[in-house]
């Protein structure tokens, strides 16, 4: 069931971003990318500091009155998300200008219900319940879907389109969910538990100050590059790096709920059977994973000419298709290491992903401008994959480090 729910949510969010590229302009396309790409930002916020720590805690610590601790998770997180964007509608109403201003205020409107959706969506496996979140994912993609091609049916796709689809589906998907999970739209329940806020919030912040900046570093190093090419070349730029982008989504929503699924499960495991079964069970997920990345890349680097044509029918996207093989690289090289990652968070060792993460991201903040004003999109590449390269070699010697340190002495 569990992967049943994930192909249906990545499957539809895919198709959504294969549909808007083909009957938007690339200019427009560009300026959704640009958008996107700081939706993705500040969705690290709550995947750091809610939803991960949610994912280990809940399944861990407190599994005996896990309802009272979702529903004072889930208030902490309007209360950030609400602020948050109202701060950032300001921002984009006064300070942003032309088809980025457009696209940023459709996505704030719709983001505080997509990542309710997601806070929920992520609930249903703490409670093992991965038939329910299979059955939101569903209600999520017809919706998402029927809603874009009414809207194409009456007049074309605008830039709003995508996010309010995306908005009011998951809005509907959320509240089919709550009653099955027990948890109030806005956390009111938890207010009689037994709960210690002032322990859950502790907890919170810190797991989060560690993970919070290493996927801030992460964003710079993989996601921020559509937003920054809208800057710094064009918004048609940027839409082509998307649709090309595109080509990978599929198996990088895979690794999303790979984590999603496998983090929990892990955290059990861990304090059942010891932190040996955690790094062996670790090691044989991050094979497969890396068996799996080499397959699918291959694939999409082989028949990178006949996909773009099938997906787009638009030329422009075409002369785009030589950075399929860079970005095949830069997904192969990041599968592996992020499935090992999964072992230090359970481990309370987030600070050596933010130590990964970190200098990866201090390497595009120093050659990102300067290669992308000088090569345009090969300077892209160029960062891209120096950053994911130094990521993937620092993880890679903390895992093995800490591995040791436990006493965990089977070949790696």
């Amino acid at each position: 069931m569990g992967i049943l729910d994930q192909g249906l949510f990545s499957g539809a969010n895919f198709l959504l971003g294969i549909l808007l590229a083909r009957w938007m302009s690339p200019e427009m396309y560009g300026g959704f990318a640009a958008s996107y790409s700081l939706f993705l930002l500040l969705s690290t916020f709550q995947v750091a500091i809610i939803a991960e720590p949610m994912s280990i805690r809940g399944a861990d610590k407190y599994h005996k009155d896990v309802v009272s601790y979702l529903n004072y998770l889930l208030r902490l997180q309007w209360k950030g998300i609400l602020l948050g964007t109202l701060l950032l509608m300001v921002f984009s109403l006064f300070f942003v200008r032309g088809i980025l201003r457009e696209a940023m205020i459709a996505m704030l409107i719709s983001l505080p219900l997509i990542l309710f959706y997601w806070y929920v969506r992520r609930a249903f496996y703490i409670e093992m319940q991965s038939g329910m979140a299979m059955l939101t994912s569903l209600i999520y993609s017809v919706l998402l879907i029927s809603f874009i091609l009414y809207a194409r049916s009456v007049g074309g796709i605008m830039l709003w389109a995508g996010y309010l689809g995306m908005g009011l589906s998951s809005l509907i998907a959320s509240m089919f969910a709550l009653p099955r999970l027990g948890i109030d739209f806005l956390g009111k329940q938890a207010g009689g538990s037994g709960l210690d806020p002032q322990l859950v919030e502790r907890e919170l912040w810190d797991f989060g100050k560690w993970v919070l900046p290493a996927y801030l570093a992460g964003w710079l190093t993989s996601l921020s590059f559509p937003f920054i090419v809208s800057l710094l070349i064009n918004a048609q730029s940027a839409g082509a790096y998307r649709a090309i982008q595109n080509l990978f989504l599929p198996f990088q929503q895979f690794l999303a709920a790979v984590t999603l699924l496998a983090l929990p499960w892990l955290a059990k495991q861990k304090l059942d059977h010891g932190s040996q079964r955690l790094f062996g069970l670790t090691q044989a997920a991050a094979g497969i994973t890396g068996g799996a990345a080499l397959l699918y890349c291959s694939l999409i680097v082989v028949f990178r000419h006949e996909i773009v044509r099938l997906l787009y029918e638009n030329e422009f996207y075409s002369s785009f298709d030589n950075l399929v093989l860079f970005l095949a690289i830069a997904t192969f090289l990041s599968s592996v290491p992020l499935i090992l990652g999964l072992a230090l968070r359970i481990l309370d060792r987030p600070n050596t992903i933010l130590w990964s993460k970190g200098f990866a991201g201090a390497c595009t903040i120093l050659f990102a401008v300067p290669s992308i004003k000088l090569f345009q999109l090969n300077g892209v590449i160029f960062t891209l994959l120096a950053g994911t390269v130094i990521e993937a070699v620092m993880l890679l010697f903390f895992y093995v480090r800490i591995r040791n340190l436990n006493g965990f002495l089977c070949q790696f």
